[in-house]
């Protein structure tokens, strides 16, 4: 029953949600140490996380950091996709070394608030809020 009363706000959540990734991509797509994840033409996506991959290495900032600004200023991050070597049953027998993209990824990534009830005036506080901690 309540998977049946959530479908119909389904599409227009993900309607919502494709419009916080442009406005971020608008508003932080030319940052030159922001980039965020393309998606394919014609491929479909629910939009469910608003993924920011951030150089914080040529930012001399730490992402530990960076998320705790932001969570001062009220605005929730996470980090999501934890590489296999990095999660404590494989520590002691994953090689990070074998798996170089996903620790790339991992070092860069960042989530930002990606909720449908986001207003227009939150996203640009996020924005602006994200660029100040890189700055």
């Amino acid at each position: 029953a309540l998977g049946e009363s959530q479908l119909h706000r389904l599409a227009s959540g993900i309607v919502r949600r494709r419009e916080i990734i442009v406005a971020y991509k608008s508003r932080l797509g030319g940052h030159p140490l922001i980039k965020f994840p393309e998606v394919g033409e014609g491929v479909g996506h629910a939009y469910h996380l608003a993924i920011a991959l951030i150089d914080f290495a040529a930012a001399k900032k730490d992402r530990a950091a960076v998320m705790n600004y932001l969570k001062q200023a009220g605005i929730g991050t996470q980090v999501h996709y934890i590489p296999i070597p990095l999660m404590p049953y494989y520590s002691t027998t994953a090689d990070i070394n074998e798996f170089p993209e996903s620790m790339a990824y991992y070092r860069r990534a960042l989530s930002l608030p990606c909720f449908p009830q986001l207003s227009d005036s939150d996203i640009a506080r996020i924005c602006s809020v994200l660029e100040v901690a890189l700055s």
